[in-house]
């Protein structure tokens, strides 16, 4: 499907870009979050906003991008990395067997100098990889980000703030806030 899109170069290069060591990338990036009849929904938590991914955002392919506010992103990636490496920095977060053979050896755990987690790597190129896809058929599909405000009450709290006191306590007022908020974006608002 990629390839039919025109986009396979720009998928080497980006894989490249990476650190990518393959003769091809492997792209298996994995299901969807949400899969509804009218989109696909991908929430982003703390580890997918680093450098790397930062580094796939200067894509060509996001030039026609629908998919969440790019400059938004730019800056979560910019100023969440230290989040990024709180909640990623040990075991498989920050390697496996299969991200290192794609991207090659990883620096010491916790030192992201030199090469750098091969995990984070994949994530990032996974993630272009399903952002590409999702371009090249023309489906509608929202990343949402643990960085987002919501408001409530008048205060205003993070998307992920606010999920992960819906994991600890009902609260119906928040749960539609949060549903408001999904479908603003949903509606492209």
């Amino acid at each position: 499907m990629l390839a039919e899109a025109g986009l396979d170069a720009e998928l080497a290069h980006t894989y490249r870009q990476l650190g990518g060591r393959g003769i091809q990338a492997r792209i298996a990036p994995g299901g969807w979050d949400i899969a509804t009849e009218r989109c696909i929904i991908e929430l982003d938590e703390q580890r997918h906003f680093n450098r790397y991914r930062s580094a796939t955002l200067g894509s060509p392919v996001y030039g026609v991008n629908r998919l969440f506010d790019l400059e938004d992103y730019r800056h979560f990636c910019d100023f969440h990395e230290d989040e990024c490496l709180r909640s990623a920095r040990y075991g498989g977060y920050w390697s496996t067997s299969v991200s290192d053979r794609e991207f090659g050896p990883p620096s010491p755990l916790g030192i992201l100098e030199g090469a750098g987690p091969s995990r984070w790597k994949q994530r990032a190129f996974y993630d272009f990889v399903k952002d590409a896809w999702a371009l090249a058929i023309d489906l509608p599909m929202i990343r949402l980000t643990v960085w987002e405000v919501v408001s409530q009450d008048g205060s205003s709290l993070t998307l992920g703030q606010a999920l992960t006191r819906l994991a600890k306590k009902r609260d119906p007022h928040l749960t539609a806030l949060v549903l408001a908020h999904v479908e603003r974006r949903v509606a492209g608002g």
